[in-house]
């Protein structure tokens, strides 16, 4: 069995943690180990950002805000227009589905800007590498 210090230190401990836990409103604190373990796994399993740096070309907003009207509009992209690529470039490349929303959500967490365009969500600052080549074969 336990002595009576033992029990007593068990006692205390959880006297402690119920105080702590009720003073940070009933929220439990994330050891730092746990927060830095997350991003890096997030950052080794960031898809979205694999994507878009094997098939998108992308602008910083502070470059995208000097663009002229017309540029701007070449630097839009409807959420549809990436989203099928998206979904190509997951499955060519075996990952999972993603859950439904995920690339707008981590786009917009990226520092692409979310407008709407016509009624439909777009974003500032980024667009497909495969138009750069389809407006350059247009051209000829």
């Amino acid at each position: 069995m336990c002595s009576q210090e033992e029990k007593d230190n068990f006692f205390s401990w959880l006297v402690g943690g119920a105080v702590e836990f009720y003073a940070n409103n009933m929220k439990l604190n994330t050891p730092q180990l746990v927060i830095e373990a997350k991003h890096k796994s997030v950052a080794e399993n960031d898809v979205v950002s694999e994507f878009l740096n094997e098939c998108c070309k992308q602008l910083s907003f502070s470059d995208f805000l000097k663009l002229s009207k017309s540029e701007k509009k070449e630097w839009t992209i409807m959420g549809t227009s990436i989203n099928t690529p998206f979904n190509k470039w997951m499955d060519d490349n075996n990952e999972p589905q993603p859950k439904r929303g995920l690339l707008n959500t981590r786009l917009e967490s990226l520092g692409f800007r979310k407008t709407k365009a016509h009624g439909n969500v777009a974003f500032q600052g980024l667009r497909l590498l495969r138009d750069e080549s389809d407006s350059d074969s247009d051209s000829d």
